[in-house]
């Protein structure tokens, strides 16, 4: 946060999705000391947040669509559950945010039973195609997967988590969680300001595909904010997999269609890979953390990267340092460093059990002693890049369940390729995710890479749901994730204070596609002036951004005093909080 000549600070008071449209001057306090504390709050103590707190009593929806969180609401009047909500509000955005997820896309799901306290997780990731091995692209001469195109399409897993997570946890039909969406589809829904970036900066991409270009770039000319968009093919096949209830997508005349297509256009699938497709139930990975428990989505997702991080920062007393203390904001960043590296190099899709040993306690011990107290240290040069396009979203009911849902094309707009007249835009978790060298996560058949996607949540001791939350972003996901449980358990900031609270990355992440680019400590401006003073001098090569330019849209909902629900979401997206 930029500081003025008086030491003030300048705190923005309206907001856009481009930036800060005004700034209003408030005195506050500022404090700085090397190790000691660094507050950006007003002379009565409080901290400045742009938007209140949503508070509810009978249930709670976050999500980056307005019109979503809608929908999720109605779920929850008509008596569904959290899960209800958050397909509800999910299977819109796969039309309102066709750019971000989608039925081609995949999707993890966390579930908190309030009955009995017990967190379960939902994995829908699919498989490379059988056909299609790193030997094909190394005789070739190419030294890495291409980002887009027909051959970085994975087997969509998003359909087979929503099939599961509905037949486990929701009260509603199949039938009227998807009506909404299908309407959105076939009578058309205005662009946001969001896609509408998107559309420009993925203009090469979309003209490469005439489905595409019908539909985002008609007449020459691109969709804006407020355009309506149309939808006719994937309004007809949503309304096949509602009257399958999921099945026609994989199993049934759907899925064979979208094979036949993706088999013309030179892709490797036989269909097999569709046929037996199906989401994972597994536990979740979990850690304690100053009294309380954190969950995370399991393999492959990479969501213990922020576990880890959590355990080797543990031992530190961030909430003496103060609230954005650069020593505190070292730390982070040498345990994610450490995470990072242990992915890539130890982890692979299968092995629960040595990610377990990397959550252990006595190994944290055992990593902190290779911090670089006093420097900035580096991960090495086979870091990549962690561009992604998700959307996440949370959900309560009345009776204290709660769902995190959080599905994705991969990057903005997948893969590019739409399968034939079925509507479908597939992603890019092949191309972005496996690397062509030998490694856990070398492309072979039928295999899933490590995944970007995670959410969390946290409990009492008791097992009482405190927090729950995630956010989109690639391999900033567990940067930003880390950053929000330290705010919200360490600094005691707010669920809103949170998701508004300034943002930095260590870029670039893990995916194997781009390897060794600079690295950068990318950093909102707004952070002040003397956070990033300290951290050029612990030798962070500092890239400011924007006063919101980080990234991410994370949700955030906590269950407050008497069982009221909280909601804090986040000024980045087009999104908000909606309660009952």
């Amino acid at each position: 946060m930029p500081l003025l000549a008086d030491g003030n600070i300048r705190v923005p008071q309206l907001f856009g999705k481009k930036g800060l449209r005004l700034w209003n001057f408030l005195p506050v306090k500022k404090q700085y000391l090397w190790g000691g504390t660094f507050k950006m709050t007003r002379q009565d103590g409080s901290r400045s947040q742009h938007r209140g707190i949503a508070m509810g009593q009978g249930g709670i929806v976050a999500a980056a669509s307005p019109l979503a969180i809608s929908y999720g609401l109605q779920a929850l009047e008509q008596g569904g559950t959290a899960m209800d909500a958050a397909l509800a509000a999910a299977f819109v955005t796969t039309v309102v945010l066709p750019d971000q997820c989608g039925i081609g896309g995949d999707a993890f799901i966390l579930f908190y039973d309030a009955k009995l306290k017990t967190v379960t997780s939902i994995i829908g990731a699919g498989v490379s195609p059988m056909g299609l091995t790193a030997d094909y692209f190394l005789e070739q001469g190419i030294e890495r997967m291409p980002l887009y195109g027909i051959h970085a399409i994975s087997v969509p897993g998003a359909v087979a988590a929503y099939q599961e997570g509905w037949k486990r946890y929701s009260r509603l039909t199949w039938k009227w969680l998807w009506q909404r969406a299908i309407g959105y589809a076939r009578c058309g829904v205005p662009i946001g300001e969001v896609t509408a970036e998107h559309i420009q900066n993925e203009r090469e991409k979309i003209l490469l595909e005439p489905a595409l270009t019908q539909l985002f770039w008609p007449n020459h000319r691109h969709l804006t904010a407020g355009d309506i968009l149309y939808q006719p093919a994937l309004a007809a096949t949503l309304e096949s997999i509602v009257e399958s209830e999921g099945e026609s997508f994989y199993r049934g005349t759907l899925g064979k269609r979208i094979v036949q297509t993706l088999k013309s256009r030179g892709s490797f699938f036989d269909g097999s890979e569709w046929m037996t497709m199906k989401a994972e139930v597994k536990d979740p990975f979990s850690i304690t953390y100053r009294g309380k428990r954190v969950y995370t989505t399991p393999l492959p997702s990479q969501g213990f990267i922020t576990l880890e991080a959590l355990n080797l920062i543990e031992p530190f007393h961030l909430a003496d340092y103060g609230y954005l203390n650069p020593r505190a904001i070292h730390l982070m960043a040498e345990a994610l460093r450490r995470g990072f590296k242990d992915r890539l190099m130890l982890v692979e899709i299968g092995r629960d059990d040595v990610v377990r040993q990397l959550l252990d306690k006595k190994y944290a011990q055992r990593r902190i002693a290779e911090f670089g107290v006093d420097r900035s240290g580096s991960i090495g040069s086979d870091w990549a890049r962690f561009l992604g396009d998700t959307t996440f979203i949370v959900s309560a009911d009345i009776h204290g369940n709660v769902a995190c849902l959080i599905h994705s094309l991969g990057h903005s707009f997948g893969s590019g390729i739409v399968a034939g007249d079925t509507g479908v835009l597939l992603n890019n978790r092949a191309g972005r995710g496996f690397s062509l060298h030998s490694g856990s996560n070398q492309l072979a058949p039928r295999k899933q890479t490590m995944h970007t996607l995670m959410a969390w949540m946290v409990t009492d001791e008791e097992g009482n749901l405190e927090w729950a939350g995630g956010t989109p972003g690639g391999d900033g996901q567990p940067q930003w994730n880390l950053q929000l449980l330290v705010d919200l358990i360490d600094w005691r900031l707010n669920v809103q204070e949170a998701v508004e609270s300034p943002r930095w990355t260590l870029y670039p992440g893990t995916d194997s596609n781009v390897i060794g680019q600079s690295e950068e400590f990318r950093i909102e401006e707004r952070t002040g002036h003397e956070v990033l003073h300290a951290l050029r001098t612990l030798g962070y090569p500092l890239k400011i951004q924007s006063p919101w330019g980080a990234g991410g849209g994370a949700q955030i909902i906590a269950r407050g005093a008497h069982g009221i629900w909280q909601g804090g979401s986040d000024p980045r997206v087009d999104g908000a909080v909606g309660v009952l």
